[in-house]
């Protein structure tokens, strides 16, 4: 997931900013170039993190849980109805490493053809 997504999703009717512990992403790209929902351009594509390549195999399929409350994040029934209407459902994307490898904060990442 890309925080110009978050951005891009919290523009188009989300309720104000959105905390990205709602989504649960295991990796949280800072993108500074891209705007409105980045990773459904690298669907099939292999993004580099570092040393790590990533085949980026299908977007996120989003479900009920985006919208229920979570510690410190309040319940938005708004935030699943926004997804659903802008991007049929699908906020981020799931990818699967080519070999075992680390990733760290700071990493440069670029996707590549």
């Amino acid at each position: 997931m890309t925080t110009a997504s978050l951005d891009h999703l919290a523009g188009i009717g989300a309720a104000g900013v959105l905390d990205r512990r709602r989504f649960r992403p295991s990796v949280l790209i800072e993108s500074f170039d891209g705007e409105g929902f980045v990773e459904n351009d690298w669907i099939g594509r292999t993004l580099r993190i570092g040393e790590a390549e990533i085949a980026v195999t299908e977007p996120t399929r989003r479900c009920g849980m985006t919208l229920l409350a979570q510690p410190g994040v309040a319940e938005d029934p708004n935030v699943l109805r926004t997804i659903m209407r802008h991007n049929g459902r699908n906020f981020g994307a799931y990818g699967t490493p080519a070999a075992e490898s680390r990733i760290a904060v700071g990493d440069p990442v670029y996707a590549e053809s």
